[in-house]
């Protein structure tokens, strides 16, 4: 894994505890390079360590690590973010100053995470279609379904290996940025869907 180390100002002192910092960091050992970049912080007062589903990583780090630089300014911490080589599992975020710091950040970017899976969830549908109706549905390589995703903003995927299964599940996201309207987003992943149902001969 990697992590985006974004330094404080050269001035910042931190009062030390490394008896807390110390039982932080054996408690948690996600991986060695987690560890590694753990201990770097290990001067600092206290160190809290934060799962991050994949879409609310570039929310919290912001356009060219704005937010993300912000979060350290305003509550005078140290973010590090770890991420894995499998980009569909959480990375792990670091945060690491003053315990009361720490905890004000912590609770901040906790509730960026809540809000970030909830528009998650309202940004897609789930369809079941017949496999017996998908080669109608999909169209020459894949014709239909591509119109579906230029005509609405939206992403549309099926299960590598759907010939086995009886009932396929298609996936409808919305394609757009996060910050679009949550009237919008519901507006275009509805459409889409009704656009497939219809294309798979369903009433």
């Amino acid at each position: 894994g990697a992590y985006v180390a974004l330094p404080l100002k050269e001035d910042m002192r931190w009062e030390d505890d490394s008896a807390m910092v110390q039982a932080t960091l054996e408690a948690e050992r996600p991986n060695a390079c987690l560890d590694e970049a753990a201990k770097e912080l290990k001067q600092l007062a206290h160190l809290e360590t934060l799962l991050v589903p994949k879409a609310a990583i570039g929310v919290i780090i912001g356009a060219r690590g704005a937010e993300v630089q912000r979060l350290q300014r305003e509550y005078e911490v140290r973010i590090k973010i770890m991420t894995l080589e499998d980009r569909s599992e959480p990375s792990s975020l670091l945060v690491a100053g003053k315990r009361h710091c720490v905890m004000r950040c912590c609770k901040v970017l906790q509730q960026t995470i809540a809000t970030t899976e909830k528009q998650e969830q309202e940004r897609q549908l789930v369809i079941q279609v017949p496999r017996s109706q998908m080669g109608r549905l999909v169209g020459p390589k894949a014709a239909h379904l591509k119109a579906i995703e230029e005509k609405h903003g939206v992403q549309i995927t099926t299960p590598p290996k759907h010939e086995q299964v009886s009932i396929v599940p298609i996936t409808v996201r919305f394609a757009g940025l996060f910050g679009a309207d949550d009237g919008e987003v519901g507006v275009a992943v509805k459409a889409a869907a009704a656009d497939i149902r219809a294309l798979a001969g369903e009433q």
